[in-house]
C-alpha cells in the first residue's frame, strides 16, 4: 500500500511545490537569520569542543606498559600483552570491606 504523502507528491504538479511551506524554526528566518544560525552552530558544537579539550588536556586514566609482544612477521603484531594500573592523577578506588576478598584459611 502506498503512503498518502508519496501519492500526493507524485500526483501534485511541480509548480505547487515552488511556494510550499517549509518547516523550520521561526528564529532562524528573517532579518536575524545569520546571527541566529551562528548562535545555533555554536550551541551545537560547544559540548563536543569542551569534551575534546578535556580529553586533550587531561591526564590519561590508565598507565599501560607493554609486557609481551608477539609478531610472526616483521610487519605484523598478533598478540600484545599490557599491564595497566591507574595513573597517579586519577582517584584510586580502594575496595570497601564488603568487597574485600576474605582471607583463606588452610586446614
Amino acid at each position: 500500500m502506498t503512503p498518502l504523502w508519496v501519492a500526493a507528491a507524485v500526483t501534485t504538479p511541480a509548480s505547487a511545490f515552488a511556494a510550499a511551506w517549509e518547516p523550520g524554526p521561526r528564529l532562524l528566518s528573517g532579518p536575524h537569520r545569520r546571527p541566529a544560525r551562528f548562535a545555533a552552530a555554536a550551541l551545537l558544537l560547544a559540548p563536543a569542543l569542551a569534551g575534546a579539550a578535556v580529553a586533550v588536556t587531561g591526564t590519561p586514566p590508565l598507565r599501560m606498559r607493554v609486557t609481551a609482544l608477539r609478531h610472526p612477521t616483521p610487519a605484523t603484531v598478533s598478540r600484545l600483552t599490557l599491564q595497566g594500573r591507574p595513573s597517579p592523577a586519577s582517584p584510586s578506588r580502594s575496595p570497601t570491606p564488603a568487597t574485600r576478598p576474605s582471607p583463606r584459611t588452610s586446614r
